[in-house]
């Protein structure tokens, strides 16, 4: 079944999408206050669809409602971030486990592509792009592994994944040294190295963490 457009959906699901891509595309960040009616005038609808959406984004914490005005954007606390590095480590280093048994030439080759872009977007200092591929990157790696149930579980944490990268690509050589990482971790993967890879996946995602807190 094809992807509904943006503009295909619910009036309530466009905002709520609207705004999850603004706070981690990092648009709208922290302490930033948005309003029903200015959004609602936006989207040339009434203030009920913008409401429901504001009560789904509230119930998955990237606002906190004010009453009857609007709803402030939530900023990530340090537990927020670990949490996410720690369901990122458990999923990708069963992913690891797998992948080093049942990958093929052309996954490795899929990983390399991957890499070549990131190389590309770091070399223009493209941060949305990065983070774009870098999320492809772990992604493949958790599709090598063929567990459909991982694939899905990192889908689940894709939009919190991209958050924490944008707050923790904060320069160019950060993210060329993640890159670094990365490379070193796909040589391992194809060498069958399983500590050596899952080392390098616990030091590239502490990275992660230590520079998004």
């Amino acid at each position: 079944m094809l992807q509904k457009t943006l503009k295909e959906l619910p009036f309530y699901e466009q905002v709520y999408r609207k705004i999850k891509d603004d706070i981690i595309s990092q648009k709208l960040q922290g302490g930033d206050v948005i309003y029903i009616n200015r959004i609602a005038s936006s989207f040339n609808t009434s203030r009920t669809p913008v409401r429901r959406a504001f009560h789904k984004l509230e119930k998955e914490g990237w606002i906190d409602a004010i009453t009857y005005k609007g709803a402030i954007v939530v900023d990530p606390d340090v537990n927020d971030i670990e949490e996410i590095c720690h369901i990122r480590l458990f999923i990708e280093r069963l992913a690891i486990k797998q992948a080093i048994r049942k990958r093929v030439d052309s996954d490795i080759s899929k990983l390399m592509d991957i890499l070549s872009q990131m190389e590309d977007c770091a070399a223009n200092n493209i941060l949305y792009l990065f983070v774009h591929y870098d999320f492809r990157f772990h992604f493949t790696l958790v599709e090598i592994s063929k567990s459909k149930m991982l694939s899905k579980l990192m889908c689940n944490i894709e939009d919190d994944f991209k958050r924490i990268a944008l707050r923790g690509y904060k320069s160019q050589d950060i993210m060329n040294d993640i890159l670094l990482d990365y490379k070193y971790l796909v040589n391992a993967i194809v060498q069958q190295e399983l500590v050596k890879a899952l080392e390098l996946l616990l030091k590239s995602i502490t990275k992660i963490k230590k520079h998004a807190c």
